[in-house]
């Protein structure tokens, strides 16, 4: 599994692979989490976040998501929730995708 880490106002993205991650232990328990285990569950997913369903704002508890997903998955969806986030979000010039583990 892998998870990916979703950031506003700080605009980024993070793609975790490792589970044993460091970061994803310390800061995963205090985030939202959304579970992905199909294509459609990430079209349903990008499709809330650009129906503002899911919420960003810069508040505790409303700052990050934590997208857990399968390893085969999780860069390519992070690469299509980048483009959503940035039109929602007025976000520019870039809503940055990195490969963190």
């Amino acid at each position: 599994m892998a998870a990916i880490y979703i950031n506003y106002p700080n605009p980024h993205i993070e793609v975790h692979h490792d589970a044993q991650c460091g970061f994803t232990k310390r800061d995963g328990t205090s985030k939202r989490k959304k579970k992905v285990e199909s294509a459609l569950d990430g079209i349903r997913l990008i499709r809330a976040i650009e129906a503002k369903k899911i919420k960003f704002r810069a508040v505790a508890g409303l700052n990050g998501l934590w997208v857990v997903t399968s390893d085969e998955e999780a860069r390519g969806l992070a690469r299509e929730i980048a483009p959503s986030m940035r039109s929602t979000y007025r976000v520019t010039p870039a809503f940055p995708v990195r490969e963190h583990c």
